[in-house]
């Protein structure tokens, strides 16, 4: 399944089994404090801090956050970007397509481009 199918699925199972009401979104998290058994989280959204407990932390920056950029020699005029970057496989529509890397992401972009590109 495209990586559209498989966000499609996890947000209709989210939403079945009321998962929802465990997260949030859009706000930046100011600090992360231990408080016995529970963590007090202090969190700004739209220019309002608040704070609330919680019974436990997980942490998922994403091990891409920081793209790696390669560095060829000559030059390229094409279109360069990474993973990270990446969103709609239409982006690839008739292009020549090059992927650099055999990791997850890669492997994940590859199978999207095959379905667009001219070639991949």
């Amino acid at each position: 399944p495209s990586h559209q199918h498989l966000k499609d699925y996890f947000q209709k199972y989210a939403k079945h089994f009321n998962l929802y009401k465990g997260f949030r979104f859009g706000h930046t998290v100011k600090s992360i404090t231990p408080q016995g058994s529970h963590w007090r989280i202090t969190a700004e959204t739209n220019g309002q801090e608040e704070s609330y407990d919680v019974a436990g932390v997980l942490l998922a920056n994403g091990t891409l956050h920081h793209p790696n950029r390669t560095s060829l020699k000559g030059s390229f005029s094409g279109q360069h970007l990474h993973a990270a970057q990446y969103k709609d496989p239409q982006l690839f529509k008739d292009k020549r397509v090059l992927i650099i890397g055999c990791g997850n992401s890669g492997c994940d972009i590859a199978v999207d481009a095959v379905h667009q590109a001219k070639s991949v």
